[in-house]
């Protein structure tokens, strides 16, 4: 991996949390019918796999120019598939900026500071492995926190 690769995806999540550090957030569930997603305009919804698979779902609406700002899960991975053609979302982890389309998957191991921005309206798949225990769980960066 090239350095000048890296110092931009590393400034691009500093940006887009606006130079904050990451806080536990827990969201006691993923909705059962479609809800909007931390007050943002994004959608989603539960996808309930059997209990043994061990995993967390959900189909993600995000829209055009919507953030999903950089977080991190402590004890998942997760692994996010567009679905639909016009889909395109902007992946930004610490190593690298990329972009996937209709059709494409990208993982981000547990840990991993991680970022999507949504280049165009697009219905996601995300699954989180093993399941959270107590609902959606990530670091966000909490744009009110100066710590």
């Amino acid at each position: 991996m090239s350095f000048l690769k890296k110092a931009r995806a590393i400034t691009t999540l500093t940006l887009l949390g606006k130079g904050q550090k990451a806080e536990v957030v827990n969201i006691p569930e993923i909705p059962k019918d479609w809800d909007f997603f931390l007050g943002t305009k994004d959608r989603w919804v539960e996808v309930v796999f059997p209990i043994d698979m061990n995993s967390s779902n959900a189909l993600y609406e995000g829209k055009k120019g919507s953030v999903f700002p950089p977080h991190i899960h402590k004890y998942s991975d997760e692994m996010i598939t567009v679905l639909n053609k016009k889909g395109k979302i902007k992946i930004i982890t610490e190593k690298e900026i990329a972009y996937i389309e209709y059709g494409q998957t990208y993982v981000f191991p547990y840990g991993e500071v991680h970022a999507v921005v949504f280049e165009e309206d697009t219905m996601a798949f995300i699954h989180w492995h093993p399941h959270f225990e107590n609902g959606w769980e990530g670091k966000f960066i909490n744009e009110e926190n100066d710590t």
